[in-house]
C-alpha cells in the first residue's frame, strides 16, 4: 500500500512515502498514541499519485488506525495499526463538493438573473401603468369637452361616440389592471430573493392607517368591479385601538394586505367556480 520494498522491519522507513506536507502531522499523531496511550485515527497522503481507471487523478489518502497495548504497569507494549486505502472515498468528496459548489454557483447566477430581470420588467410596467393614467384622464377630459357638442348630434353618432368612449375605457382599466397584478408578481419576486440572501429590511416610519386601508381599497376597486363584487373596506382603528399615527413599515405591511385579500378572492373564485359560492352584486 506504501509502495515500500519487503525488508525486516527494523529497516523500515516510510518517512520518504508520505507527502511532505502530511510528514508532521503524521508524526505528532504517532507520539500523540504514545503519550496519551489511547487509540488514534487519522488520514494522510503519499507521494505517489492515484487513478481511478478513467482519468481522474489525486494524491493517494490513507488511514491509518493505531490500537495501544500497554503492561500491566499501564507502559505502552507495543502499537497495533491498520491502514486502508479511502483514495475512492476522497475522491467523491472531492467530486461531490465540487458539484455542490457548481450548483450553489447555478442558483446563485439564477437568481441574480432573476433580480436583474424584474428590475428591467417593472422599469417598462410603470411606464405603462403611467400613460394608462394619462389616456383615462385625457378620455374624462375629451368627455367633459365634447359633452354638450354631443348633446345636439344626431342619435347614431352619439351611440357610436359612447361605445368607443366605453370600449377604450375598458381597454385602460384592463391594462392598467393587468399591468398592476405583474407588478405585484415581480415584487413578490424580489422580495423572496431578498428573504433568501437575507437581505430584506424593515424600514419603520409613521403612517396612518386609513392612509394604506385606502391604497389598499383603490388598488383591488377595478378587480372587484370585474367580477361584480361588491368591495368595501372598513376602518374600525379608532374604537379598537384609539390610535391615529403607527410606525411600521408601510411597504411590507401593504405587501401582506395585497397578499392576504389576492389569496382570499383566489379562493373565493375556486368555490365559485365549484358551485359552492354564490356572489351578490
Amino acid at each position: 500500500m506504501l509502495g515500500h520494498p519487503v525488508c525486516d522491519f527494523a529497516a523500515i522507513d516510510w518517512g520518504p512515502y508520505v507527502a511532505a506536507e502530511d510528514l508532521g502531522y503524521v508524526q505528532e499523531e504517532c507520539e500523540r498514541v504514545l503519550h496519551t496511550k489511547q487509540t488514534k485515527q487519522f488520514q494522510y497522503r503519499l507521494q505517489r499519485a492515484w487513478t481511478n481507471g478513467q482519468g481522474d487523478t489525486g494524491p493517494v489518502w490513507l488511514m491509518a488506525c493505531a490500537y495501544p497495548e500497554l503492561n500491566e504497569d499501564g507502559s505502552v507494549r507495543a502499537v497495533a495499526a491498520t491502514i486502508m486505502d479511502i483514495s475512492y472515498l476522497k475522491w467523491a468528496e472531492s467530486v461531490q463538493k465540487q458539484r455542490t459548489d457548481e450548483a450553489l454557483e447555478a442558483k446563485r447566477q439564477q437568481e441574480n438573473f432573476i433580480d436583474f430581470t424584474c428590475h428591467e420588467v417593472r422599469n417598462p410596467l410603470s411606464a405603462v401603468i403611467h400613460c394608462a393614467d394619462l389616456i383615462e384622464s385625457a378620455l374624462r377630459e375629451m368627455a367633459d369637452v365634447l359633452g354638450p357638442a354631443m348633446s345636439h348630434m344626431a342619435a347614431n353618432p352619439r351611440r357610436q361616440f359612447d361605445g368607443l368612449y366605453d370600449d377604450i375605457a375598458e381597454a385602460v382599466t384592463t391594462i392598467m389592471s393587468c399591468s398592476t397584478h405583474q407588478k405585484r408578481i415581480m415584487d413578490d419576486i424580489l422580495t423572496l430573493s431578498k428573504l433568501d440572501s437575507k437581505l430584506l429590511t424593515i424600514s419603520p416610519s409613521p403612517v396612518r392607517l386609513d392612509t394604506i386601508l385606502r391604497d389598499a381599497e383603490k388598488m383591488f376597486e377595478v378587480d372587484a368591479k370585474k367580477a361584480g363584487v361588491t368591495w368595501r373596506v372598513t376602518d374600525d382603528s379608532d374604537g379598537m385601538l384609539d390610535l391615529d399615527w403607527v410606525m411600521l413599515d408601510a411597504g411590507r405591511l401593504m405587501q401582506v394586505l395585497i397578499n392576504l385579500i389576492t389569496s382570499m378572492s383566489s379562493a373565493m373564485r375556486r368555490l365559485r367556480a365549484k358551485h359552492l359560492l354564490t356572489f351578490h352584486p
